[in-house]
């Protein structure tokens, strides 16, 4: 393989261990020494041993920025921080002499998924079984039934009953803001030493903000803010996935009976993009549209049905960076109103200003024309500053769903410079105007529909290509469908961490349902 092609890995961890050693001896991919980097922005991966090293190497490298990503060797307790560093992985020592090290490697580096615990980990789980919630107030039973499994197995049922418990509670509010729906499919398996289950439920534009203050201290008065935090700390590794072409989010849980081997809390973050990346993933792609590729004709639509709905009381208005004595601390709902009312005050007062430009002194004065001036006067320095960082985030995303619904604007007579003069911003739709016709504009948002299958459908495997082949190419494995397969229609659509992008709606499936297999790469 090209030297180019081969996925780059600065390794600051020093001396691998053998185990993970021996993975990367594939031609897959290049591990790189410090002393001998020469250009940091073709980075895909960095080693490093701690948060504080982490830290240092995201400022080093802007991995935000270069889209590199951040892998741990040893424990990380600040997983929102490691997250906005772009920290994606977490392999503690134990984990290394596990067997499940090689799954999980190959999993993150190579983006090999599946959706059901008996088909993934090559068959590891030989036997696996399964139920479904339809109920969050109604899982005793099947509870019940998975714990002794687990206990006539010789593993302590107690840290996965607490999984499982705040694993469907963290899906319910999912649910209830109308980012997830039932059934959740729950699996579980095990052999040998090792227990696993996978739960996955279907959702709709998944984002990090979604995870990013779930892993807090317990607060009674505040659930969301521990909920996976509590999972995190329930098993000896925690696999989160999210499966865009599916739309689903895949919980993996695994536990070892040895408890002198225990794999310490490792986890990982699969595909998961916070929608500031999400965001200028969007306007990389206009910007670098080329008309002479055709398979940039489909970029647009990565942009579809981004609509960030925020949680009741909780995900969307989690306070934890607020004094213990402010005024907010307790008061999600009314958090909430205040942020929209200062926002409609600061659009009315400040028309041409971008919340984004605010400075304290600006602020101040929409704080000035707010009507309870009682509340006003209590705010602290950090409760202002919270409040200004709410309305930026707010102004973000209504930007993001403008260019939902302009961008998408099929089958409207309006012109196309029109409608893009409408979204994102007027600088980008000039420099996208000078380089693309009107025509090519025009193709550029018609959807891509792609229907039927081949007359062999028993043995039915489709592959889109068409993705680069340097450090922004994905490929991504996902098996398993649903049992209504008369009705089934699939949207597959795979966001790499920087620029490119493919999506495209497959309908109609093979009748050997379970032998589906579909490959994005």
């Amino acid at each position: 393989m090209s030297e180019i092609n081969k996925k780059k890995i600065l390794n600051l961890a020093g001396e691998l261990p053998e185990s993970v050693a021996t993975f990367f001896k594939q031609e897959t991919f290049q591990l790189i020494e410090r002393g001998s980097l020469d250009d940091p922005s073709s980075l895909d991966f960095i080693f490093v041993l701690n948060f504080a090293q982490a830290r240092d190497v995201a400022d080093d490298f802007l991995t935000v920025k270069n889209d590199i990503e951040i892998i741990s060797l040893g424990n990380i307790k600040e997983i929102k921080d490691f997250l906005l560093l772009n920290g994606r992985l977490v392999l503690d020592k134990s984990l290394q002499q596990s067997d499940l090290l090689h799954f999980v490697l190959e999993q993150f580096f190579l983006k090999k998924h599946n959706i059901h615990l008996s088909s993934a980990y090559h068959g590891y789980f030989e036997e696996t079984q399964q139920f479904a919630i339809t109920d969050h107030l109604a899982t005793g039973r099947s509870f019940d039934l998975l714990s002794l499994y687990a206990f006539d197995r010789d593993f302590s049922f107690i840290p996965i009953r607490s999984y499982l418990d705040h694993a469907i509670y963290y899906l319910t509010y999912l649910k209830q803001a109308e980012l997830s729906q039932f059934p959740f499919e729950v699996e579980f398996g095990a052999k040998e030493d090792l227990f696993a289950i996978n739960i996955q439920a279907n959702v709709k534009n998944f984002v990090a903000e979604y995870l990013l203050d779930g892993f807090g201290d317990i607060n009674p008065a505040d659930p969301l803010s521990y909920l996976l935090g509590v999972m995190r700390r329930s098993c000896d590794y925690l696999d989160i996935i999210y499966l865009e072409e599916t739309n689903k989010i895949v919980l993996n849980g695994f536990w070892n009976k040895d408890q002198k081997n225990k794999l310490v809390s490792g986890i990982g973050f699969h595909h998961i993009m916070t929608t500031e990346q999400v965001f200028k993933q969007v306007e990389r792609q206009i910007e670098e549209y080329k008309p002479e590729q055709d398979i940039q004709a489909q970029k647009e639509q990565q942009v579809q049905e981004l609509k960030n709905k925020k949680l009741p009381g909780g995900l969307g208005e989690l306070q934890t960076n607020l004094d213990q004595n402010s005024v907010l601390k307790d008061q999600p709902e009314q958090l909430g109103q205040t942020v929209k009312e200062l926002s409609e005050i600061a659009a009315e007062e400040f028309p041409d200003t971008s919340i984004a430009d605010f400075g304290v002194e600006v602020f101040d004065q929409v704080l000035e024309k707010y009507p309870d001036q009682e509340l006003a006067k209590k705010l602290n320095q950090k409760d202002k500053e919270h409040l200004l960082e709410r309305m930026q985030k707010k102004e973000v995303l209504a930007a993001m769903e403008m260019d939902t619904n302009t961008i998408h604007g099929q089958g409207s007579e309006q012109d196309p410079e029109e409608i893009a003069s409408d979204s994102v911003s007027e600088e980008l739709t000039e420099e996208l105007m000078k380089n693309v016709n009107a025509d090519v504009f025009e193709s550029l948002m018609q959807p891509q529909t792609v229907s039927g299958l081949p007359e062999d459908k028993d043995e039915f495997s489709q592959t889109v290509s068409g993705m680069p082949e340097d450090k922004d190419d994905f490929s991504q494995t996902v098996s398993g469908l649903p049992e209504d397969k008369d009705n089934f229609s699939q949207t597959v659509s795979g966001m790499p961490e920087d620029k490119d992008n493919f999506s495209q709606t497959v309908s109609g499936l093979p009748e050997d349902k379970d032998n589906f297999s579909q490959t994005v790469s």
